[in-house]
C-alpha cells in the first residue's frame, strides 16, 4: 500500500511540478500571436449524423469527421456566423482568445473557451464530453489517476502537465469506453480528447491541436 501511495504521489508531483528555470530555447516554442483583431477558432463535430462541412466568416474548415475536431483557424473578432451542417449560429469572438465551437448531438452549437498555453515547458490536455454520460473522465491508467475527472455533458476540462508518454482511457459513468495505449504529450503543445455518442454507441478520439493559417 505504501509503495502504491508513493507511486501515485510521485506521479502527481511529476505532472504538476513547475520548472525551476526556463532556457532561452523554450521561448522559441511559443506560437505566434494572432493578429490584434483576431481569435483562434475550431469546430468539434459531436453530431452522430456524420461528417459535417463547416465555415465561420471567411474561414473554411472543410469536412469535420464524427467525432472529430478541426484545426484552429484565425477568425476576425466580433460577431461571426458559424455554419456547420444544418446548424447556423451567430457568435461573438474576442481577439486573442481560443474557442472550440461544438455541434452537439441535438444539432445546437455550444461555444467553449479553451485555455491558452502559457508555459513553453508544459503540455496541455483538453477533454470534451459530448456524450450522454452524466460524468466522463480521462484517466492515466497505469497510475490510476484522473487527468480530467467527472466532466458533465457538453462541457470541457483542461490540465497543464509535464511532457510524458502515457497510457490513457476514457470512462463514462465509471465504465471504460476506449483505451489509448500510448499518447505522447509534447511540450508547448495541446492534445485533445473527445467523447461523443449515446449508450453502447459512444465513441472517443484524440488529436494533436493544430493551427491552420
Amino acid at each position: 500500500m505504501m509503495r502504491s501511495t508513493f507511486r501515485v504521489l510521485g506521479f502527481s508531483l511529476m505532472l504538476l511540478a513547475a520548472p525551476v528555470a526556463m532556457a532561452d530555447a523554450d521561448q522559441q516554442l511559443y506560437d505566434p500571436a494572432p493578429p490584434a483583431d483576431a481569435a483562434f477558432v475550431r469546430v468539434l463535430n459531436a453530431n452522430p449524423s456524420g461528417e459535417i462541412s463547416a465555415t465561420i466568416g471567411d474561414a473554411r474548415f472543410g469536412n469535420v469527421a464524427y467525432p472529430g475536431l478541426s484545426p484552429y483557424m484565425v477568425v476576425k473578432q466580433g460577431e461571426q456566423t458559424l455554419k456547420a451542417g444544418s446548424a447556423s449560429e451567430t457568435i461573438n469572438v474576442e481577439a486573442g482568445k481560443y474557442y472550440t465551437l461544438a455541434v452537439a448531438p441535438d444539432g445546437k452549437v455550444v461555444t467553449l473557451k479553451d485555455a491558452i498555453i502559457e508555459q513553453p515547458s508544459k503540455a496541455y490536455v483538453y477533454f470534451y464530453n459530448f456524450s450522454d454520460a452524466a460524468k466522463a473522465s480521462l484517466r492515466a491508467t497505469k497510475q490510476n489517476m484522473d487527468i480530467a475527472g467527472d466532466v458533465a455533458p457538453n462541457r470541457s476540462m483542461h490540465r497543464e502537465m509535464n511532457a510524458l508518454t502515457l497510457a490513457m482511457a476514457i470512462t463514462a459513468d465509471g465504465k471504460t469506453v476506449q483505451t489509448f495505449p500510448s499518447v505522447a504529450l509534447k511540450r508547448r503543445s495541446g492534445t485533445s480528447f473527445v467523447l461523443a455518442g449515446t449508450g453502447d454507441a459512444k465513441k472517443a478520439v484524440w488529436i494533436e491541436n493544430k493551427i491552420q493559417r
